[in-house]
């Protein structure tokens, strides 16, 4: 009975073979399903796109705008405290630890240079943000520990990205230091 099934189960249906190859079910594009041209299909994608991204610079202003009203345009005021590079630095990396994210720690800190956080100040926190990576990749192969062979295999991948990190932060950072040049280059 369970050999007759099967057979079922792989025998193709009719609507099966009226969809053709063109039907992917892991990535579903309901733009496809409008009874429209390639041409127009196209175009609407271009738009989406294109909206998506005023979506996101819009979102970004009102960030740096509430950052700006909620520091009542003092922000250079209160991150004074971060022009210490290894302050920026630490500031960087306890966020990304604390939301296991450096695109989020990257969003807001854009976000913040927008409502007035000093430009400089923003580099350091971002390499912070580098490094914070790194603490996170770490944390999650230490989840491997029961396993040997896998932790030693996650925990060897976890090194591997740290000693990027941590190379590109020296190198970088004595840069910055030295000559301002990150700033300048992102000022421009």
């Amino acid at each position: 009975m369970s050999g007759s099934g099967s057979t079922l189960a792989q025998r193709p249906t009719e609507k099966d073979a009226q969809s053709g190859p063109e039907k992917d079910e892991q990535t579903p594009n309901i733009l496809a399903r409008l009874p429209v041209s390639e041409r127009t299909r196209n175009v609407l994608e271009w738009f989406l796109v294109t909206f998506g991204i005023y979506v996101l610079i819009t979102a970004v202003g009102w960030i740096g705008d509430g950052f700006s009203a909620a520091t009542g345009g003092r922000a250079e005021e209160l991150f004074s405290v971060a022009e210490n590079p290894f302050v920026g630095l630490a500031i960087g990396i306890l966020a990304t630890v604390l939301t296991q994210s450096s695109s989020t720690t990257a969003s807001i800190v854009v976000g913040m240079v927008a409502g007035g956080l000093p430009l400089g100040t923003a580099i350091l926190i971002l390499m912070g943000a580098n490094v914070g990576t790194t603490v996170t990749s770490t944390l999650v192969s230490l989840g491997a520990a029961g396993d040997r062979e896998q932790f030693r295999r996650g925990f060897s991948a976890a090194s591997v990205h740290d000693m990027y990190n941590l190379l590109a932060l020296v190198i970088f950072l004595a840069i910055e230091m030295m000559f301002g040049l990150l700033e300048r280059v992102s000022t421009w």
